[in-house]
């Protein structure tokens, strides 16, 4: 199907949602979130919790890396090769 009009730009983000590893991280949790909020006098469960979460910023963080390694990595082909229209459409 073809439509008339402009393109909508789409930005390269880093962040991949149908990356399962890190859905179940941020599943896990929210699930521990809600187990916490709805008990607040538990200990066990604000630990719990905050383990999970500091797992979660540990592993998006790791991500974010990886990503910009390999954008880098991208970036400096297209540059080698004197290939500027791959260069800015990387860029974009």
């Amino acid at each position: 199907m073809k439509v008339i009009g402009f393109q909508r730009k789409r930005h390269k983000d880093w962040f991949d949602e149908n990356d399962l590893t890190a859905r179940k991280t941020l599943d896990d949790t929210y699930v521990k979130h809600l187990a916490w909020i709805n008990d607040k006098s538990s200990a066990s469960k604000k630990a719990a919790y905050i383990q999970t979460r500091n797992v979660a910023q540990q592993r998006l963080r790791q991500m974010k890396e990886d990503w910009g390694t390999m954008k880098a990595k991208e970036l400096q082909e297209a540059a080698d090769r004197r290939d500027m229209k791959s260069f800015y459409v990387m860029i974009a």
